[in-house]
């Protein structure tokens, strides 16, 4: 699917962070069982249009505690920025009602 100059493969979803820039924007999970999960996220810019998309910043946060960060390019066709991809993969030992969270 393509709209707003992006384009989104299946099985992918997308957040921005608001016309400031600054406003934040989160995915969260929350867990249904106690247990060990596997978590794999990647990030990558997926603005199509020249002269669109910045360095972005992703945090992962476990019961509102960071355990994970990096940046991207926001843009697949400008060559700025630290890289063009991130991947959060790891097993978190959860309980019912606890929050992963990736912004």
């Amino acid at each position: 699917m393509s709209a707003f100059n992006a384009v989104w493969a299946p099985g992918q979803t997308s957040f921005h962070p608001g016309p400031s820039g600054n406003d934040g924007a989160a995915i969260r999970w929350t867990s249904p069982i106690t247990g060990r999960v596997l978590v794999t996220a990647t990030f990558t810019g997926i603005s199509t249009q020249v002269g669109q998309g910045a360095t972005v910043n992703m945090h992962g946060m476990f019961n509102d505690v960071e355990i994970w960060t990096d940046s991207i390019r926001g843009s697949v066709v400008i060559p700025l920025g630290p890289k063009a991809s991130a991947v959060f993969s790891g097993a978190v030992d959860v309980t019912v009602g606890d929050d992963l969270d990736f912004w």
